[in-house]
């Protein structure tokens, strides 16, 4: 449950430091970079309460997917039920994953959590590890545990990625074959563009399909080519169903020819008994973008149709129409910031509302919010590093504390000069 803080530091033969860590970068001064740290969770984190219920593994730590994932979390009302699990240096094969972390999946993972999110974005190698090839890292053989051995009616695993479909089949390791079991399918084309899908493809529902619904379809932005190659995939019936295709997208006229499929799912019976409902996608999470106009994050819907498949939750996920009323504590932006950041807040009803900074002591430094408020009334809030007596503050982590009625939420910042 605890997360470590840590940064590098090295001396030089004449007796020079350096310091550095991911989210800063190297600077010779300790005090900035112990201010932007580096951070890793030990399993599991728990969450906001006994339960997390949701892992959360970013494939891609750093890269730009993790955003994409939190609004969504947010959205649909289940963000304090995620435990997030960075992987450093996720292209390059070094062991830091949870397939090398976790040390007992009975204990660490399957009371916990009901579901996974397993995302390794846009990388082509290490998307996920057997032991055997490029990664070393036994993810395969820990999730097929996980899958194998849940106790739940219902579990499940989210399994996305540009080319995580194409490399899982290729793998060679006992994990990795046992895990297939729970979705069998084969790759049609590694590179959506080649099988012509078009660069930024419509993904539309697929008839048969059971855990989307008619109305789903958005675009999955393929960006740069030489980066973005989404896998086609096809399912292997009565085991596995396509449940989306790729279409080509023209935004002046409707989704031109299927190009099967973009995802699949798959229920199975495992060995105690239990169901264990998988979907794969061939693109990773990240890259949905809206097809229409009418307010609604296309990804906040497939979000929640990927949670009404994979099981259920303490509370159920109920994905926010537009205005809709809910308690929440954004994460700043900028950040680390200096000398101005925004932090961003909602209200689900008229209640006192309390935002205070915080140093790492856990003294009072500005008291940015103490009154009576209604929900419409709620606008960003400025910190410009001043403290309650208008003093600069110096550079270092604080945390912001929102509470008001029946909620309360603490974020982290930095402030770098």
């Amino acid at each position: 449950g605890d997360t470590c803080w840590f940064f590098f530091g090295a001396e030089n033969t004449v007796g020079e430091w350096t310091y550095y860590s991911l989210p800063y970068g190297y600077s010779s001064s300790m005090n900035l970079v112990a201010g932007a740290p580096d951070e890793f969770t030990m399993l599991p984190a728990v969450g906001g309460g006994p339960v997390a219920d949701i892992l959360y593994v970013d494939g891609m730590n750093f890269r730009g997917a993790q955003p994409y994932f939190d609004t969504a979390f947010q959205n649909i009302n289940v963000f304090d039920k995620v435990d997030r699990y960075d992987v450093r240096g996720p292209s390059s094969g070094v062991g830091n994953r949870p397939g090398s972390r976790v040390t007992n999946v009975l204990t660490q993972l399957i009371p916990i959590y009901n579901r996974i999110f397993w995302n390794s974005g846009d990388l082509a190698l290490g998307c996920i590890g057997d032991g055997v090839g490029y990664e070393k890292s036994d993810d395969a053989t820990m999730l097929f545990t996980f899958c194998d051995l849940h106790t739940n009616v219902i579990s499940g695993i989210y399994f996305s990625g540009d080319d995580l479909a194409d490399e899982w089949s290729t793998l060679t390791g006992p994990g990795a074959v046992a895990l297939r079991t729970y979705m069998t399918y084969t790759v049609v084309n590694s590179d959506h563009v080649a099988a012509g899908a078009g660069l930024n493809p419509a993904v539309i529902w697929t008839p048969g399909g059971g855990a989307f619904a008619p109305t789903d379809s958005f675009v999955v932005y393929g960006g740069c080519p030489g980066i973005n190659d989404f896998d086609v995939i096809a399912p292997a019936p009565p085991l596995s169903f396509s449940e989306m295709d790729y279409a080509v997208f023209n935004c002046f006229t409707s989704p031109g020819p299927r190009v099967p499929s973009a995802i699949l799912s798959q229920s199975t019976m495992n060995a105690v008994g239990n169901a264990v409902n998988i979907v794969l996608s061939g693109f990773s999470y990240h890259s949905i973008r809206d097809i229409d106009t009418d307010g609604i994050l296309e990804r906040c819907w497939f979000m929640n149709r990927i949670f009404s498949y994979t099981g259920t939750l303490t509370q159920p996920a109920t994905a926010a129409r537009p205005n809709a009323r809910v308690n929440s504590l954004a994460q700043n932006y900028p950040n680390p910031f200096n000398p101005v950041t925004t932090i961003k807040y909602t209200i689900k009803e008229k209640a006192h509302v309390s935002l205070k900074v915080y140093n790492v002591a856990g003294q009072l430094v500005r008291t940015l919010v103490d009154e009576v408020q209604s929900p419409e009334a709620v606008k960003p809030i400025e910190w410009r590093g001043r403290n309650n007596q208008g003093q600069q503050v110096s550079s270092g982590v604080y945390f912001y504390k929102l509470v008001t009625k029946g909620f309360t939420k603490t974020r982290k910042m930095v402030l770098l000069k």
